[in-house]
C-alpha cells in the first residue's frame, strides 16, 4: 500500500477494480480533490481543517497563513474570535491604512488570498490575537467519508486511462517490427530470379506473365505502404493513424494489410507446390509479420476496452458526487429552514 492517508479500502478497491497490483498514490489524491471541487463547500463541513499558527502562520514569527495544501475552498477566517472578511487584493493598501476608511479593525478584520497560496490578515496577527483559516480538507474524503465510492471510481478511472496509454506504446512498437518482418520479406522476394518462361513448358501450368512470385511481391508492398508509406491515402498509413488516436481506422487499415499478408501466403504456397524452397526465408518472415499484426489488433481491442471502462467508472464517480449533492442539499436547506423559523420565534416572544 501507498503513504495515502486512510484509504486502504479505497486502495484495495481500486486493485481489484483494474487488476493493478498497486493503486497509484498520486491518482488516488487527484480524486480526492476531483471530489472536493465538486461538491458545494457547505455540504464539505466535516471535512473542515483548522490552521495552527505555530506550523502554518497567522502569529508573530508568520503573520501570514501559509494554507498547508491548495485550496479553492476556504470556508472561514478569524482574528481571535472574529470573522475577517475576504477583500480583493487591489484592497491590500487600504485595509491596512489608518487614513483609510476601509481600515480592518481588532473587532472587524479583513484578508485578502496573495500568491503563494497566502492569506494575508488586518490588522496584523500576533501571539496574542493569532489568525487561522479553515479550509476543506481533501485528505478527509477517506475509507470513512461516505463520498469514497467517489474517489474509488474516479481513480480507477485513472488507472485504465494508464492503461490504455501503455498499450498505444505496445502497438508501435509491434507496428516496428511488424513493419521490419515485411521489409524483411520483400527483400528475401526480389532475390528470385525472374521466370522469363514457364518451367513447365506451357502456361497454362505456370502463367509467366503473373507468377505467384509477382503476386506476393504485390502483396507485400501493399502491406508495407499501408503500414508506414501513406496509404490508402496521405496521413492514413497506420503510424499516422496510430498518433491520431484513431483506433477504428487503424483496425480497418491492419485489416487490409494482414488480408494482403494472407494473399502473399497462398501465394508462397502455390510457389511451395511447384519446387523451389527458397520461398522458405519468405514463409518465416511473412509468418512473424502476421504473429506482429494480430498483436497489434490485441492491443488495440484492449486499449479500446481500457478507454471504455475509463470513461464508464469516470461517469460513475459523477453520478456519486451528484447523488451526494442532492441528498445532502435537501437536508442542508431543510436545516436551515428550521433555523430560520427557531430565530423568528425567539425574536416574536
Amino acid at each position: 500500500m501507498g503513504d495515502v492517508a486512510d484509504c486502504a479500502a479505497i486502495e484495495l478497491n481500486i486493485q481489484n477494480i483494474t487488476g493493478v497490483t498497486d493503486a497509484d498514490d498520486d491518482f488516488i489524491r487527484s480524486a480526492q480533490k476531483f471530489v472536493v471541487s465538486s461538491v458545494p463547500s457547505n455540504l464539505l463541513l466535516w471535512a473542515i481543517t483548522e490552521t495552527v499558527p505555530g506550523t502554518h502562520g497567522g502569529n508573530n514569527s508568520s503573520q501570514q497563513i501559509t494554507l498547508p495544501v491548495k485550496s479553492d475552498s476556504l470556508l472561514f477566517v478569524r482574528r481571535d474570535q472574529f470573522e475577517a472578511q475576504k477583500v480583493d487584493g487591489s484592497m491590500r493598501g487600504f485595509i491596512g491604512n489608518s487614513n483609510s476608511l476601509h481600515l480592518a479593525t481588532n473587532t472587524f478584520p479583513k484578508y485578502y488570498i496573495a500568491d503563494g497560496n497566502r492569506v494575508i490578515v488586518k490588522p496584523d496577527p500576533d501571539n496574542t490575537y493569532t489568525a487561522h483559516a479553515q479550509y476543506v480538507d481533501f485528505s478527509k474524503i477517506n475509507d470513512d467519508s461516505d463520498l469514497r465510492s467517489a474517489v474509488v471510481y474516479k481513480a480507477a478511472s485513472s488507472e485504465f486511462m494508464k492503461l490504455a496509454s501503455a498499450q498505444t506504446a505496445g502497438i508501435d512498437t509491434a507496428l516496428t517490427y511488424l513493419k521490419a518482418a515485411v521489409d524483411q520479406a520483400e527483400t528475401a522476394a526480389n532475390k528470385f530470379e525472374s521466370a522469363t518462361e514457364s518451367v513447365f513448358g506451357d502456361e497454362d501450368t505456370f502463367d509467366t506473365a503473373a507468377s505467384q512470385l509477382t503476386r506476393v511481391k504485390d502483396a507485400l508492398n501493399n502491406a508495407e505502404n499501408l503500414i508506414d508509406n501513406d496509404k490508402p491515402a496521405a496521413s492514413y498509413d497506420a503510424y499516422d493513424l496510430l498518433q491520431d488516436e484513431d483506433t477504428e481506422l487503424l483496425q480497418s487499415n491492419l485489416a487490409i494489410a494482414g488480408t494482403e499478408i494472407q494473399r502473399a501466403q497462398a501465394h508462397l504456397s502455390e510457389w511451395t507446390s511447384i519446387g523451389d524452397m527458397r520461398v522458405k526465408e519468405v514463409d518465416v518472415a511473412i509468418k512473424e509479420a502476421s504473429g506482429y499484426a494480430s498483436e497489434v489488433q490485441t492491443r488495440i481491442n484492449n486499449k479500446t476496452i481500457y478507454m471504455q471502462s475509463a470513461d464508464k467508472y469516470y461517469q460513475w464517480a459523477q453520478m456519486e458526487v451528484q447523488q451526494y449533492v442532492q441528498n445532502n442539499e435537501k437536508t442542508f436547506v431543510k436545516g436551515v429552514a428550521a433555523q430560520s423559523a427557531s430565530q423568528q420565534q425567539q425574536a416574536s416572544r
